[in-house]
C-alpha cells in the first residue's frame, strides 16, 4: 500500500454510502406512502445537500490511492447507476407497486455496498 492514503476520504466514502441508500430505499417506497410525494421531495434535498457536503470534504481530504481504487471506483459507482436503472424503473417510473419494503430495501443495500467496500479499502490502507 503506498504511504498517505487517507482514511478520511474512506469514511467519507461510507457516508456517501449511506446516504445513498437512504435515498434510494426512501425512493424506491415513495409511491406507497400516503405523503409519499412530500416525503420524496424531502429526502432529496437531504440526499443533495449530502452530496454536496461529500464531495467538499472528498476534495479536501484527497490524497493518494492504493493500487486498483480508480477501477474498483469506476465499477462501484457503474453497478449503482445500473441498479438504480432497472429497480427505479420498475418501483419509481411506474407509479405504486406491490413490492415490499424489506426486498427494496436490500435492492439499495446491494446496490451501495460496493462504494461503502470501496471506502472501507481506504480506511483499512490509511494511517
Amino acid at each position: 500500500m503506498p504511504q498517505g492514503v487517507s482514511r478520511r476520504e474512506g469514511w467519507t466514502l461510507v457516508a456517501l454510502a449511506g446516504i445513498t441508500f437512504v435515498a434510494m430505499a426512501i425512493e424506491f417506497q415513495a409511491h406507497n406512502l400516503p405523503w409519499g410525494g412530500i416525503v420524496l421531495w424531502g429526502s432529496m434535498i437531504v440526499f443533495w445537500a449530502g452530496i454536496v457536503v461529500v464531495t467538499v470534504v472528498v476534495h479536501r481530504v484527497r490524497r493518494v490511492h492504493p493500487f486498483g481504487f480508480d477501477r474498483a471506483f469506476k465499477i462501484a459507482g457503474a453497478w449503482e447507476v445500473l441498479l438504480v436503472g432497472v429497480c427505479g424503473w420498475w418501483w419509481i417510473a411506474q407509479g405504486p407497486h406491490h413490492t415490499s419494503a424489506v426486498l427494496t430495501t436490500l435492492a439499495a443495500l446491494a446496490a451501495t455496498t460496493p462504494l461503502a467496500l470501496v471506502g472501507l479499502r481506504l480506511v483499512r490502507a490509511g494511517r
